[in-house]
């Protein structure tokens, strides 16, 4: 039986929603976060890169990850309503803490 702790969600996606035409995110501004569309779908431009983001796309994920500079080069647009989740990094790290992998004896998928 799984203890209470290893039954929760470790990481704690923060959900929301964005109305046709709103935008999300502007070239310049500065992103801590890793963006999953749920449902819907969304443009973003980068110089003259378009990207069609659509149910299961993700963005935001080189300055998650440190890759690139913390202030984002894409402007994101939703072209319908769209259904999001967000993660930063910050999360991850108070779920580690939280969750160690001690505490699940392995990680699922290793040997």
């Amino acid at each position: 039986m799984l203890s209470s702790k290893v039954s929760r969600r470790p990481f704690p996606l923060v959900a929301f929603y964005l109305e046709y035409n709103q935008l999300r995110r502007a070239e310049g501004e500065h992103n801590h976060e890793l963006i999953i569309v749920s449902a819907g779908e969304a443009t973003g431009v980068d110089g003259t890169l378009v990207t069609h983001f659509k149910d299961g796309s993700f963005f935001g994920e080189l300055e998650f990850l440190g890759i690139v500079d913390k202030v984002s080069q894409l402007t994101v647009t939703a072209d319908t309503d769209c259904d999001l989740y967000s993660l930063r990094l910050g999360d991850i790290a108070r779920a580690l803490i939280e969750f160690p992998v001690s505490a699940l004896g392995h990680i699922p998928g290793s040997a």
